[in-house]
């Protein structure tokens, strides 16, 4: 068991990163006074069991966690302002909640009900499974 977790904590640990840089290029927050606002939907559906510690850009355009989630799960957010911010969706098993062997997992960005990126893939021999989908406004 500790070589599956110690296999996963990279993982987990490069998608945080990531986010965290791409997040941190994000240009000043400068509302130029339009109404310019962005309905930006995250979504993760398939067939995995296992619970996963998802990560996705807010409305402040900063990492959010969520944690023991089980899948579908959606969450709609309204980005303010004129700036080009990136979009990231991250899905990560949680450690101790793998699903089963060669289940899939597909996340998908949405902008104004339009679909701008998605990501399928399926669980390791394991049960874990990690996808990450991005993309910018």
């Amino acid at each position: 068991m500790k070589t599956k977790i110690s296999n996963l904590v990279p993982t987990l640990l490069i998608t945080l990163f990531f986010a965290f840089v791409v997040s941190c290029s994000k240009d000043d927050d400068k509302d130029t006074g339009g109404n310019n606002s962005r309905l930006v939907k995250y979504e993760l559906s398939g067939s995995y069991s296992g619970t996963l510690l998802i990560v996705y850009i807010n409305e402040d355009g900063v990492n959010q966690l969520a944690d023991n989630v089980s899948l579908p799960w959606s969450k709609e957010v309204t980005i303010k302002g004129n700036s080009t911010t990136p979009l990231i969706l991250s899905a990560n098993t949680e450690v101790g909640g793998q699903g089963q062997a060669n289940q899939t997992i597909t996340g998908k960005i949405s902008v104004g009900g339009v679909q701008k990126k998605t990501a399928s893939t399926n669980s390791t021999s394991s049960g874990y499974i990690d996808v990450t989908v991005s993309t910018s406004l």
